[in-house]
């Protein structure tokens, strides 16, 4: 995104009431050949990588950290935060391991939340992939994909253990 006026942009952000507080970090791209600058508020926020970082040692993912799935995090926190003042449970669907888990876990338990976290998962990997889901791969690369994301309930239950 480009933004020749960033004050501009700041006033039109603190109008519609979202709060900003986090510092706005520029850096040049080399690439298209013309410098840009962007605004990447993730990278910026300690206290979201400090908990993430927790969060993915505990699930033991560091390894497989990645910017993309950084940025979903920060994105599903900012987002969960936001919801914060709403009544009811919470429900996730679908936790693989328990990674976005641990930190909304940890965001209840900061702010004190009155609330009961359900996590809902088949813990065995994606269902049978037949026609209707249209994947035009081999049946082991299928079978590949449908375990890609099962991780059994003991594993969800220890790395929640805390919570």
């Amino acid at each position: 995104m480009r933004y020749k006026n960033l004050k501009y942009l700041k006033k039109i952000i603190e109008k519609i009431g979202i709060d900003i507080n986090i510092k706005q970090k520029l850096k040049w791209d080399c690439w298209p050949k013309q410098k840009t600058k962007h605004i990447v508020f993730f990278e910026e926020d300690e206290k979201f990588n400090d908990a993430y970082d927790e969060a993915q040692h505990n699930t033991q993912m560091s390894e497989t950290d990645n910017p993309l799935r950084r940025q979903r995090h920060y994105t599903l926190m900012q987002l969960f935060r936001n919801s914060l003042p709403l009544e009811g449970d919470i429900v996730e669907c679908g936790t693989i391991n328990g990674l976005s888990a641990i930190q909304i876990a940890q965001i209840v338990k900061e702010n004190k939340k009155k609330a009961t976290f359900h996590i809902f998962d088949s813990f065995e990997g994606l269902s049978i992939i037949d026609k209707e889901d249209d994947i035009k791969q081999s049946k082991a690369l299928n079978k590949k994909l449908q375990n890609q994301f099962a991780y059994g309930e003991e594993l969800v239950r220890r790395n929640l253990k805390e919570y």
